[in-house]
């Protein structure tokens, strides 16, 4: 199991309320969106693990340089989970950056299907994002939920405007309909107020270009307290079922005798 999706998977575990006087360890731990910060600079690899400290995973934007240089990569960032994006177009053979370490791949709509692994076991298979736009189409949303992806990223490129009405309506969307962990690309500079309101529309992880901001964004969200969200995904819907009413049966009246 890709670690990536795992700690996606530990942040909607529920852990038992413990009995007694004594203060919750779950209370303590809440769930916080997950910090993925983008690195595409192949040539400063010893500054690597310090320029992606605090991150929670590192997805590598291009893969153009040799296998060699995503290894000393990989090997520089130690036990942080690393993955790649995939190029549009083409079969890349990636069975080198997997055994090199890779743990998730991402990957848009026009990447070959046959081009990402499908069946591997459990305990080596590397995590399947799906890279797609805020603004896609919603009939085809809901078929993403069937696909055999682990989560979405999405990926737009952020806007001075970042958050406006407009957008904030889309990335709701993703989050009523979406039941897979939602990445989203990002600013640096976010403050603690839309981080707040990108965690309870349904926002799992973010995005962020690797740079000097990401030391303070990792404190930003360490240090802040998120609320509940207004609404779960993937929750079981009943169907409505409507009472047919039983037809009355008239009483037949009693003819009295003469």
């Amino acid at each position: 199991m890709s670690k990536l999706i795992d700690k996606f998977c530990e942040m909607t575990r529920i852990t038992p309320q413990p009995m007694g006087f004594r203060t919750s360890r779950a209370a303590a731990s809440k769930p916080k969106p997950l910090l993925v910060t983008c690195f595409s600079d192949m040539e400063t690899l010893d500054k690597v693990a310090e320029a992606t400290s605090g991150a929670d995973a590192v997805l590598l934007t291009r893969i153009n340089s040799s296998i060699r240089s995503v290894r000393k990569i990989g090997g520089a960032l130690k036990d942080i989970p690393w993955g790649v994006s995939l190029p549009d177009t083409g079969r890349k053979d990636l069975k080198p950056i997997i055994e090199a370490g890779c743990d998730f791949l991402t990957f848009t709509l026009g990447s070959p299907a046959l081009s990402v692994p499908q069946d591997e076991d459990d305990e080596s298979r590397v995590g399947r994002i799906l890279q797609l736009e805020s603004s896609f189409d919603v009939n085809l949303l809901r078929v993403v939920n069937e696909l055999p992806v682990d989560a979405v990223y999405i990926a737009d490129e952020p806007k001075a405007d970042f958050l406006t009405w407009h957008h904030e309506m889309l990335l709701q969307r993703f989050g009523l309909i979406v039941a897979k962990p939602l990445l989203l690309r990002t600013p640096d500079n976010l403050s603690e107020e839309e981080l707040r309101l990108l965690w309870e529309v349904g926002m799992d992880g973010l995005v962020v270009e690797c740079g000097p901001r990401l030391a303070k964004l990792r404190k930003t969200i360490d240090e802040l307290s998120l609320p509940a969200r207004k609404r779960r995904r993937a929750e079981a819907l009943v169907p409505l079922v409507r009472e047919t009413p039983e037809p009355e049966i008239e009483e037949e009246e009693e003819e009295e005798p003469e």
